[in-house]
């Protein structure tokens, strides 16, 4: 596997969850036709849909990136089968669960219309339809189905194939391999010398769960280069880092500019998800009783595609 490890740094690493990550996208990259990617948010996931397209049949083909925007764009009117023009290897979808339902049902359509259009061998006998979809859903999409926001019969269709992908805290024997590629990657972007990481701070590290993954790794190593902590790093930088960047992470968020129904609207979806589509145990979390759920439920519109528990 070391041309992914080499192609692709995030995914190398001697660890057992490495390790058997590694051993399954190369067994089911030559094969899959759409999956869904699991895990915490900066682990990685747009490095193993590239893993997935480097040792397909199609790498030949680009590998497309679409963020909700761009794939609401592309699929909310979407065409019964794909351009000539346009032939891709791979579509990668970061933010499948934000799409609309318009942009869904568009999204299903393409996947129906492809595999019904112009089957002809190409690019190791992959018909010019059969363009690849991975998807990165969190904790999958079920949760999503069940709170009533997303199709079903997609959900059904992307989760032909479930990868789960490793957190940090899941790979610490790695993290020092990891800090030195997020160390290079940073230092090159600031367009400076890398700074050499100090034993002590390597193994501080490994012991530190990084909640933010690899987002977190970045930002850590980008503020200690960015001021300069010196040419050797050591576990009380680090510390540092960490304590500066917890004080002004919540300040320079701000607040957010939208409606106050909105924000209903969204921490009721995300609770119901929480919860698995539990309508009864969503109530309790919220201190509200389970009539006043359902009609808040109906004033937001969602329409779940198979009935929720409670």
């Amino acid at each position: 596997m070391g041309d992914v490890g080499t192609a692709w740094p995030v995914l190398a690493g001697t660890s057992v969850a490495a390790t058997q990550m590694r051993s399954m996208i190369r067994r089911v990259a030559p094969h899959f036709r759409t999956a869904v990617l699991l895990g915490e948010e900066g682990c990685g996931g747009e490095q193993v849909a590239r893993a997935l397209h480097l040792l397909s049949p199609a790498k030949a083909l680009p590998f497309v990136v679409l963020d909700a925007a761009e794939a609401e764009r592309r699929f909310a009117q979407p065409q019964t089968a794909p351009a000539p023009e346009r032939a891709e290897g791979l579509i990668y979808l970061p933010e499948v669960t934000r799409l609309s339902r318009a942009a869904q049902s568009g999204l299903l359509t393409m996947l129906h219309g492809a595999s019904a259009w112009q089957h002809q061998p190409a690019q190791g006998g992959i018909g010019r339809g059969m363009v690849r979809v991975v998807a990165f859903a969190g904790r999958g999409l079920r949760p999503v189905v069940s709170a009533g926001s997303f199709h079903s019969e997609l959900a059904g269709a992307l989760e032909t194939l479930r990868l789960a992908i490793p957190s940090i805290r899941e790979r610490a024997d790695d993290v020092p391999h990891l800090l030195a590629q997020v160390v290079q990657s940073v230092a090159e972007e600031l367009c400076q010398q890398p700074a050499e990481l100090g034993d002590d701070l390597l193994e501080a590290a490994k012991r530190f769960e990084w909640p933010g993954n690899l987002n977190q790794m970045r930002a850590v190593m980008r503020r200690l280069l960015e001021r300069g902590a010196g040419d050797t790093l050591h576990a009380e930088d680090l510390t540092e880092a960490l304590e500066e960047l917890a004080q002004i992470q919540p300040a320079t968020a701000g607040p957010r500019m939208v409606r106050l129904e909105q924000v209903v609207q969204e921490h009721i979806r995300a609770v119901l998800i929480a919860c698995n589509g539990n309508k009864l145990r969503a109530a309790e979390v919220l201190g509200i009783s389970r009539s006043t759920l359902y009609r808040m439920l109906e004033t937001t519109g969602f329409e779940p595609d198979w009935p929720m528990a409670g």
